[in-house]
């Protein structure tokens, strides 16, 4: 039978794997963009507004030759890892695999609807980038491309990273979910994992805290209140949470200690 011990190596794992997927996407996209700032500010040296109106008008397409848009479709291994984590930890809690071709279905849909929240966090990128370097180009004033670029690029990478992280943190919660209620249990079991630390929100905190081991009913679950009007079963803590929920059947609460 499958041990308490097993299921939080296969969770932190898991984790490690996906943080870094995310970190690297992150990584990856903003040297994207930083490559398309450098060669901008040398193709704006000394041109006049007008020129530099005509140039800035293709800076989002423009960022496609560098390979934008294949960075974007990268984000179909994010959820990939997703989908091993929640596959893996029923196959601890259950012996059996899960997934089905519903599954992949839903998550190419969910890929999909992300890649198009992320593209609209860059267009708000380069629209205000633009609009900056027009006023200042009309009112001939000097301004630097790659200051702009590293004075507003940390917003909005922490915004990707954000959506990001609580997208796929949500569809591996929202799958557990869904395969914990198929499992047949009538008030499925879940065990919250993730980390206790200076930054670890008070509702999360508690959760960890207040019960050893963190199981928990999904019906205490849905009475619980994470402060920001969203849906602990689907959310935890809410936005950029850490944690999820794992499922685990009556035996393998058992040997939980």
């Amino acid at each position: 039978m499958a041990t308490q011990d097993e299921l939080q190596r296969a969770v932190n794992n898991n984790a490690k794997v996906s943080e870094a997927a995310v970190e690297l996407f992150v990584k990856d996209l903003e040297a994207i963009l930083r490559k398309r700032m450098r060669t901008l500010s040398q193709e704006l040296s000394g041109v006049d507004a007008l020129e530099t109106a005509i140039r800035l008008g293709g800076l989002y397409n423009s960022l496609e030759a560098l390979g934008y848009k294949e960075q974007l479709a990268r984000l179909e291994e994010i959820y990939a890892i997703e989908l091993g984590s929640v596959r893996e930890e029923f196959i601890i809690a259950t012996g059996e695999d899960p997934i089905t071709d519903i599954d992949i279905a839903t998550l190419e849909t969910l890929i999909d609807f992300d890649i198009e929240e992320i593209d609209n966090t860059v267009h708000v990128y380069t629209d205000r980038l633009k609009s900056i370097i027009q006023r200042e180009a009309v009112f001939g004033n000097d301004f630097d491309v790659q200051d702009l670029h590293e004075e507003l690029s940390p917003a909005t990478f922490n915004r990707v990273k954000t959506e990001l992280n609580t997208g796929a943190a949500s569809f591996n919660r929202a799958l557990t979910v869904r395969k914990a209620r198929e499992t047949g249990d009538k008030d499925p079991l879940y065990y919250y994992n993730g980390p206790l630390d200076k930054i670890t929100r008070d509702f999360c905190e508690g959760i960890l805290v207040d019960r050893s081991p963190p199981i928990y009913k999904e019906s205490e679950i849905l009475r619980m209140d994470n402060g920001q009007g969203l849906d602990p079963l689907m959310a935890g803590g809410g936005y950029n949470c850490r944690h999820k929920w794992s499922y685990v059947s009556k035996n393998l609460a058992g040997t939980f200690r």
